[in-house]
């Protein structure tokens, strides 16, 4: 995908003190169920939560784009804000401005300058280092000013710079917060709860289609409120930022907003990706995106608390910075779909190059011809493939990892060993000591409890043939290195 860089403006220092904050919604659709009728229940007694949609507060206000003054100081060749900058609106699109000079600075060097940036937000706070600044000459030698594109992961903040070598006589005349070019055509929609998860959502909003955006937005919320349910993670609020300029598709990071990872996450959507889904939510079709729902499943697993899931079932190395959570996650916001009385009339929609699936929860699997060689997605048709067999209750107890889930357990080190006998000679390296590979053991060992009843040596190789079969296991085994 390509990264298309919004275009940056920069205010002039007598730019006015104050950042304006966006003016009164669009859109809003009030509470109106009683106060008395809980917001989620299993009122058909199911086994699926209902949830009270009426109970789900939507609002859609526009960005207008302000700016104001930042008052610094200056060590040496650093530059830090003399105090915290407040009143800013969240994850909107500015440039943060640097008036530089000194004696020795040239181009090169101020290229070379990094900003890093400490938001703060409903006291979480998270931090942020921006590199490769826009630079432009300023009047006078030596004298440049320094422009960081930022979006802004939180209501107020702190920078300092980087210092910078071979220059003296260093000044810091000005700096500044002001918005991007076009950060004006983005929104800010909510979905807000009674006491359950909601959204914070920076979007283009290209037309007037308020309702259908309502409708999108009030998926995502119940989607997002599925899985926690099911998973105990409580997130309290997903930030949600479309077009986002430092990336090849989308992410999640929930330590973006809250380094802590205790509460608060964070989904990042990339320019073309975020075409596609602003595409979809304007025709108003009941569905949700594949990118979404992938990412906000990964939401409620990587970086957040509990992390019970993880510690006993994330079989995935730790790779390139990250835990990869790839072979697990779609099963989960699969089964988090059905997991909502709400949601399981939902259409999944899925796009293949130019093939587009348009599908239910438990049937897109069947539908998508992934090749056997993508181990992610060959481990993961296998699964759903459990819950339409022994039923997605037994993935809800499988992801909510409740009971019975020691990696460590003597149990799981005897499947370990008989895993690694199933597999044969292609795995005569494999190290059935090693963590990552008893998690990956531990999540078959746990399956099998769930829909056999029980696990032992006897049974195990046949329940792993039947269901994930040898070459399923050497694909994702050879994927993470472990044969």
């Amino acid at each position: 995908m390509k990264n298309n860089r919004l275009k940056k403006a920069v205010l002039a220092l007598s730019l006015a003190a104050t950042m304006a904050i966006p003016a009164a919604a669009s859109f809003a659709t009030p509470v109106t169920a009683s106060a008395a009728t809980p917001f989620i229940s299993d009122t058909d007694y199911n086994g699926a939560i209902n949830i009270d949609e009426s109970q789900i507060d939507v609002t859609c206000k526009r960005y207008y784009p302000g700016g104001m003054g930042i008052q610094t100081n200056v060590s040496g060749t650093t530059v830090k804000t003399a105090g915290t900058v407040t009143h800013i609106p969240v994850l909107t699109r500015s440039v943060i401005s640097l008036w530089v000079s000194g004696n020795g600075l040239t181009k090169a060097k101020a290229e070379n300058v990094q900003l890093t940036v400490t938001y703060h937000i409903n006291g979480k706070k998270n931090t942020a280092t921006y590199k490769n600044p826009k630079v432009r000459p300023n009047t006078g030698t030596n004298s440049f000013i320094l422009d960081f594109d930022v979006i802004v992961r939180g209501d107020s903040f702190e920078f300092s710079t980087t210092s910078i070598s071979g220059v003296s006589n260093f000044r810091c005349t000005g700096s500044t917060i002001s918005p991007q070019s076009g950060s004006g055509n983005y929104y800010q929609i909510e979905a807000k709860t009674p006491g359950g998860e909601n959204l914070f959502i920076s979007t283009r909003y290209p037309g007037n289609y308020s309702t259908n955006m309502e409708k999108w937005a009030k998926r995502l919320c119940m989607l997002a409120n599925s899985l926690s349910d099911m998973t105990g993670v409580k997130l309290g609020t997903i930030y949600i930022a479309m077009d986002d300029p430092d990336n090849g598709g989308a992410y999640s990071a929930n330590w973006y907003i809250n380094d802590q990872e205790n509460l608060y996450g964070y989904i990042a959507v990339n320019k073309d990706l975020s075409d596609v889904e602003i595409n979809h939510a304007a025709t108003g079709r009941n569905e949700i995106t594949w990118t979404l729902m992938h990412e906000m499943a990964h939401s409620y697993a990587i970086g957040c608390t509990p992390t019970r899931f993880n510690s006993n079932y994330g079989f995935y190395r730790y790779q390139a910075g990250f835990y990869l959570d790839e072979y697990l996650t779609n099963v989960r916001a699969l089964t988090a779909i059905q997991h909502c009385d709400n949601l399981r009339d939902v259409d999944v929609h899925f796009q293949d190059g130019n093939k587009m699936f348009y599908e239910k929860y438990n049937d897109i699997f069947n539908k998508i011809n992934h090749p056997v060689s993508d181990p992610c997605f060959y481990h993961a048709t296998k699964l759903a493939a459990i819950g339409n067999t022994y039923g997605w209750d037994k993935l809800e107890q499988y992801y909510k990892a409740a009971s019975d889930n020691s990696y460590s357990s003597t149990e799981n080190k005897q499947m370990a060993q008989k895993l690694k006998d199933y597999v044969g000679t292609s795995a005569k390296n494999l190290n059935v000591n090693d963590t990552d590979y008893l998690k990956y053991v531990n999540s078959f060992r746990k399956l099998m409890k769930l829909c056999w009843g029980y696990c032992n040596e006897q049974g195990f190789s046949s329940f792993v043939d039947q269901h994930f079969g040898k070459q399923c296991i050497i694909n994702t085994l050879s994927a993470l290195k472990m044969i």
